[in-house]
């Protein structure tokens, strides 16, 4: 099943490898966080937090979904997510709105394909 799916997921800008090395080459462990991680409720958490401008809540589901995302080397949420959370953290929510539409982006795309494991 990795032989297919590797290419896809390197096509979204996930680092399989790194990953792998991470579960100590557990291509089982990873595909079973990966579909793990599909139910993960950090970024609608992210998403009603900044539209009730409750950005205490939002720093922490950005932090949250931040760290999920970078264990697995899902590098586009991690980046992101990990910008997002910095920003709040420094009270800085003035390109939030972008930052956010580009999540959104990054995480649909990477969602569609984890969905389907």
């Amino acid at each position: 099943m990795m032989e297919d799916l590797k290419p896809v997921l390197e096509g979204l800008g996930i680092d399989v490898d790194g990953a792998l090395k991470r579960m100590m080459g557990s291509e089982a462990l990873f595909l079973r966080l990966m579909k793990k991680f599909a139910s993960d409720t950090s970024y609608e958490k992210l998403k009603e937090a900044i539209e009730k401008q409750d950005y205490e809540e939002a720093y922490r589901a950005a932090h949250t979904l931040k760290g999920a995302s970078g264990n697995l080397g899902l590098n586009p949420i991690m980046v992101t997510a990990g910008r997002i959370s910095d920003k709040l953290k420094n009270n800085d929510s003035g390109t939030l709105e972008a930052d956010f539409a580009e999540l959104t982006k990054v995480h649909g795309e990477i969602f569609e394909v984890l969905r389907g494991l």
